[in-house]
Formats: structure tokens, sequence, C-alpha cells
């Protein structure tokens, strides 16, 4: 962690002696803009502690033997695995058993998940990485039959109407998407070079919306940034059409130099795009996303083409719904629980990210909850 802290030190410090350089060398100072950009990524790299994410509300007692439905937006999605797989550990942690239910990426597929579940008997549901709005019908009916429904990074708004989540383990949104945006105008000042990004966006639920509103209202700020183009996707298509997409791009825009993609596990389809062109655009581009799976986390290590991501630890999202879950079913307010989140680069992904798990923090998530709940 020492090393980890030292490496940190360095990069904020030849940030803010690139900057210095840069303005001496213009005879004027930093822009607002850059000043803030900069501030922000020196915060968002610092390690969260558990004490930034626990609920002020002790937990009340957990009884045993629930039944949970657990429904993902997509299992092709590795940060929609990873949050399901925290909610099923918590889960067992509290004894609870769960069911895993694939909305197969479209909204046609998550309804009828939802559908499903609802002719079986479960006490409650976690929407995983899934929007509200695309399941209003479902959600009403759970409502109408007690059944509370709780979320993991989907960004919805919680509240009591029937159609909506009682709570939702997730983060800032719009600000995670501002630290994305304000890295690459920092990375640019640091690096001597304009940004000219490329932006890949899938408004699938309200967590990607917002993060794609914060990247492209720092970039709007940026007088010396510009964005080449703003390209819509989708989860259905990403593994077959991005790598053509992206390299299509690239050919039709040569000056690109940072290109964001606003959901973490599908950030491999790009690099692929860029690989396939070639050393001229794989030692220019530099790529940075959200999530920090695993895949992700090794590619920021050596910079890979992918030079940073917003980390948000997934699996921690399942022990936060669980918590949130139990909360609605005892009938006491919700906690408004938020999971740890920290800006991932080079100089201080160790000690913060897991093999196989990816960013994590830099506290054990599991023995924290446990403890926190009497378990």
């Amino acid at each position: 962690m020492i090393r980890s802290t030292r490496r940190l030190a360095l990069l904020l410090c030849a940030l803010g002696l690139a900057a210095t350089s840069w303005s001496s060398e213009a005879q004027a100072p930093s822009p607002d803009y850059l000043k803030k950009a900069q501030e922000l990524v020196q915060a968002s790299m610092k390690p969260p502690t558990f004490a930034d994410v626990r609920p002020s509300a002790p937990a009340p007692p957990f009884k045993p033997g629930l039944r949970i439905a657990a429904i993902l937006a997509t299992a092709r999605s590795t940060g929609a695995q990873l949050q399901a797989r925290g909610v099923k550990e918590a889960a067992a942690a509290v004894g609870w058993s769960t069911v895993e239910f694939d909305g197969q990426g479209t909204n046609q597929g998550r309804l009828a998940a939802f559908r499903t579940v609802l002719t079986q008997k479960f006490d409650g549901i976690v929407l995983v990485a899934m929007d509200q709005r695309v399941v209003g019908d479902a959600m009403r009916d759970a409502h109408d039959r007690g059944i509370p429904v709780v979320s993991t990074m989907a960004g919805n708004e919680p509240g009591s109407n029937p159609d909506q989540v009682f709570a939702d383990a997730g983060m800032d949104d719009l600000l995670e998407g501002r630290k994305v945006g304000s890295w690459m105008v920092a990375d640019g000042r640091a690096s001597a070079t304009k940004v000219n990004a490329l932006l890949f966006l899938n408004p699938v639920n309200r967590t990607v919306q917002q993060r794609d509103a914060g990247v492209q209202a720092v970039l709007k700020e940026c007088a010396d940034c510009k964005v080449a183009a703003a390209e819509t996707y989708t989860s259905a298509e990403v593994s077959q059409t991005m790598p053509q997409r992206t390299q299509a791009l690239l050919q039709r825009f040569p000056d690109v130099n940072y290109i964001m993609i606003d959901i973490g596990a599908y950030a491999v389809y790009v690099v692929q795009g860029v690989k396939q062109l070639g050393p001229q655009f794989e030692k220019k581009v530099r790529l940075i996303s959200f999530d920090c799976v695993p895949d992700e986390v090794a590619r920021v290590a050596v910079r890979d083409v992918e030079w940073a991501c917003v980390g948000a630890a997934s699996e921690a999202s399942g022990w936060a719904a669980i918590d949130e879950l139990n909360r609605a079913l005892n009938r006491h307010p919700r906690a408004g629980n938020k999971v740890p989140v920290q800006l991932i680069t080079q100089e201080n992904y160790a000690g913060v990210t897991t093999p196989g798990v990816g960013y994590t923090g830099p506290f054990d998530y599991k023995a924290e909850w446990r403890k926190f709940w009497g378990k």
C-alpha cells in the first residue's frame, strides 16, 4: 500500500507539473475547467473506507430461510454477473437462498424474466443493473403481492410508488461520469495534447444515462476538447458489432485520441477494434470506462489501450442490496446504501483490485458487512 501511495503521489505531481509547464508556456493561468478536472481526478483516486458507505442506522434482525430472486438485465455482462454473485453470497451469509433469472439484454426479455419470477414463490426480488421503468407492470404486480424489490447499480429512483424500487444500491452516477470526463481533460493537459474523444453510449438504465451525461458535461465545459462522435449501441449486439464499429469510426476520425465506453464489461470489444487497426492507433488511443471489471483492471495495469476506469465495487453492491431488502422486509426506512468507488489507473490499482472480481476497494467489504449485521 505504501508503494501504491508513492506511485499515486508521483502521478498527481506529474499532472500538476505538466499543467504548470503548459500554463507557463502560454503565459496564462489554468482555466477553471482544468482546475476543476484536476481536483476531481486527485480526489477520485483516493481509496474509500467502509465508513464512507456504512449505513447510519443499524440493520434489523434477519429472518432465516427466505427465498430471493435475482433478475439480471443481461447475463452477458461481467458487471451484472459480479453484482448477482454479491447478492448470492450476501444472501447466503444471512441464511437466505437465491435463484437467478436472465433478462437476456432486451426489455422484452427482462419483463418476461420478471413475469416468470411472479409465477413462483419468492420473498424478495433484486433487479441487477435493470431499469425499473422497463418492467413497470410487473413491478406493480409485485407490489400488490407484498414482495419488496430493490436494485443494484441501475440508477433507479427509489420510492413508495408501486412501480418504484424500495432502494437502489449504487453510486452518484452523474458524478462518476464527471470523473471520467475529468480524467480525459487532466490527462490530455498532462500529455500536452488536446482531447478529441469518441464516445460509445448505451442508455440501458439511469446509471448509464447519468454516466453519459456527466462525461459529456465535462467535455462541453472544456474549451480545448472536441467530441468527434457520440455513438449509441445496445447490449444485445455489442459483441458482434463493436469491434467493427470502432474500426470504422477511427478510420473516419483518425485524430481521435481518447475513447469512452459507458459499460466496462464491453470495453474489451473496443480494444479489439483498436488493435485490429494496428500500432498507429493502439499506441495513440487511450480508452477509459467504468466498473473496473477483471479484464479492465488487467489492461489498465499495463496500459493496454485502456488507461483508466472508474471502479465501482460491483460485487459489493449485492451486499448493500441485501441490507436494503432486509430493511424493506422489516418495514424499516431505506438506508440509501452506496458502493465503494475509486478512479483506477496504472499508478493505484494494486491493493484495491482482486483477480477475478475487479475493483473491490481497499477493505474487506464481506467481513465488514458481516460484522455490521452481527453475523
